[in-house]
């Protein structure tokens, strides 16, 4: 799987330099939660597990498996340090078919990369690296023939540059150049010595509007409430599931249950029309961003 060595410095731009590799479009790895102590929870009182913890022997949680939307088969697993509390990793089936969307990978507790399959495949095609809760570098795999083919650049979670292999070497013939969010520059090699040599600029009048903030995990206003009364802040260290979980007492309060039901909407509605953003990733990273929990 893919590793978190980083060949260049997060947000940091070099359009004269070659590719960024970092992703390999790996097969989506499933990892089971077995092992220890059964503990279930059944959320909707059906008689059918809705959550599964496996616990060891002293009691410490080893993972955590979910049924987001009550069908009987479990579409989110976590796993557990040592500790038994701090998440590890997590994978998703968004789109309730069986099979994984979306892992996530944990350092120290917190968010460290997410890698997601966008077009139904079972093949990773989409590479996240996160830093403080916000996207600090991307890449995806456009054609999906195995290897990333547009490399992304970010600064506090605002797009900076971003590389193009248009014709499947490996290399950047076309960059783009933000400042603020906002295109300002195109780079184009034309002699193929993998540094720019044409420069153009973007107008100040181009209708391109200003990308906003990329974050790696579900937003959520501080002061709106959870489905039981709880303020989201009270819960500011919990994973991103944690905000769309069905709620099991025994966790700690959630901010409901239909949260990931969106979020499979909006994969679908983009895989459907084709729509993946072909300069940002801004629209997939932040699937399921609410300001307002109670709306979803």
């Amino acid at each position: 799987m893919v590793t978190i060595s980083l060949l260049l410095a997060c947000g940091s731009s070099s359009s004269g330099s070659g590719a960024l590799h970092g992703g390999t479009s790996d097969e989506v790895e499933s990892k089971s939660c077995e092992g220890g102590r059964l503990q279930s929870v059944d959320v909707n009182n059906d008689g059918v597990d809705d959550i599964r913890h496996r616990v060891a022997d002293d009691g410490r949680r080893r993972c955590t498996e979910f049924d987001m939307n009550y069908d009987g088969t479990f579409d989110i697993t976590r796993f557990y340090d040592l500790d038994g509390v701090t998440v590890l990793r997590e994978q998703h089936d968004f789109d309730f078919d069986g099979r994984l969307d979306q892992l996530s990978f944990y350092q120290d507790g917190q968010l460290a990369r997410k890698e997601l399959d966008t077009n139904f495949d079972s093949v990773i095609d989409t590479w996240l690296w996160c830093s403080s809760g916000r996207v600090s570098r991307a890449e995806r795999d456009r054609d999906y023939n195995g290897r990333p083919d547009v490399w992304e650049q970010y600064q506090e979670g605002i797009i900076s540059e971003v590389r193009y292999d248009n014709d499947n070497d490996g290399k950047p013939e076309r960059w783009e150049i933000f400042s603020g969010g906002r295109l300002v520059e195109m780079h184009y090699d034309t002699n193929a010595d993998q540094r720019p040599d044409r420069r153009d600029a973007v107008s100040g009048d181009s209708p391109l509007a200003r990308d906003e903030a990329v974050f790696c995990e579900v937003q959520t206003a501080p002061s709106s409430r959870s489905a039981d009364g709880s303020s989201l802040s009270e819960i500011g260290d919990a994973s991103e599931t944690d905000r769309v979980l069905p709620r099991d007492p025994s966790i700690r309060p959630q901010s409901g249950f239909e949260g990931t039901t969106m979020i499979s909407q909006q994969i679908m509605s983009l895989r459907v029309q084709g729509d993946l953003p072909s300069r940002s990733l801004a629209q997939l990273a932040n699937l399921g961003h609410s300001t307002n929990p109670e709306a979803l």
